[in-house]
């Protein structure tokens, strides 16, 4: 029996344009067609034998993507896997050697997407600020989209040891066997800055209503909030009282607006290792999040993330679609 690679189903679900174009794009080089070993249709139906992706004959190492990466968030994220799945398509195997302050950003918090199958070979060096797969605000409203990035989420986001305690031990303390109702809000700098062609986000009273209506029309026991403020963590709490869960976070509001800053980026606290800790916290909350039984928040890449890694379980999902800034 052959050794094989798992994959669930995903890329016939590629957002039209972006399918259309990356077959178009990989059919047209001449080095390796799409169809010559990871066709994307094969991709989808769910299983390429490790030795065909074994058989490689170099290793991408991906240097660069859309932005220079200088922390973990979202946009990092979806282009790395933008890129992995590209690599695959071209027959290459990926490696994300994308460093920020000295270390592999990647490594910090995930396992590499094939460990074990890039030594040996030679390495091409990958520092393209061009994606053909990328999702849109608007995946986050369609199921098959959330199928489709759910499933590379489900594949390669593996995390390393370190990082698989720390959230498991959150999951675990926070949410256990209780059924919760999770809310995200977005404050600080997006608030401010309102970023261009990014979603609006709701005013504080209209996700407050909507959280009360979700959690007493679905008999939710506690209610988990996602947020960076300490004003919507305030205002929840007097709203929901003794049936808040949080984590134990330092919010960044105060020192954003004492420091008068304009990016949440821009916000450091006096402790060891804190970029690396705000991100572990950052991941902890998404997948606190796509453990909850239900979501209301705002359209955030926050969002889209824990919507993607809950892969269309949620009983009830309401995301506010509220256009977006000019």
């Amino acid at each position: 029996m052959d050794k094989r690679v798992t994959f669930a189903k995903t890329a016939v679900k590629l957002p039209d344009v972006a399918y259309r174009k990356l077959r178009r794009s990989l059919y047209n080089k001449e080095k390796i067609g799409i169809a010559s070993y990871c066709d994307l249709m094969r991709y989808s139906n769910g299983r390429i034998p490790a030795d065909k992706i074994s058989s490689f004959k170099n290793v991408r190492s991906i240097t660069g993507g859309l932005y220079d990466y200088e922390y973990l968030n979202i946009c990092f994220i979806n282009n790395m896997l933008s890129i992995v799945l590209k690599s695959l398509c071209e027959g290459n195997i990926p490696r994300i050697d994308i460093i920020a302050k000295g270390n592999n950003l990647w490594e910090q918090f995930f396992k590499q997407p094939f460990e074990g199958l890039t030594e040996d070979k030679p390495v091409e060096i990958y520092n393209e600020k061009m994606v053909e797969a990328f999702p849109s605000w608007e995946c986050i409203y369609q199921e098959d989209q959330v199928d489709f990035w759910g499933a590379l989420y489900n594949d390669f986001l593996v995390f390393n040891d370190k990082t698989n305690d720390y959230i498991q031990d959150e999951l675990k303390t926070i949410i256990g066997d209780r059924r919760v109702l999770g809310v995200l809000c977005r404050g600080t700098d997006y608030i401010l800055k309102k970023p261009k062609n990014h979603p609006v986000q709701p005013e504080l009273n209209e996700i407050i209503a909507k959280a009360r209506e979700v959690f007493d029309e679905g008999g939710y026991e506690y209610m988990y909030l996602a947020t960076e403020d300490s004003k919507f963590d305030e205002a929840f709490r007097e709203e929901f009282g003794d049936k808040m869960l949080v984590n134990k976070r330092i919010y960044y509001d105060k020192i954003f607006d004492s420091q008068k800053l304009e990016l949440i980026k821009d916000v450091h606290f006096e402790r060891e290792n804190d970029e690396y800790l705000k991100g572990i916290e950052y991941l902890s909350s998404l997948y606190i999040l796509a453990n909850c039984k239900g979501l209301v928040a705002g359209n955030c890449g926050g969002t889209q993330a824990a919507v993607f890694l809950n892969r269309n379980k949620y009983e009830k999902k309401v995301i506010f679609d509220l256009g977006l800034y000019e």
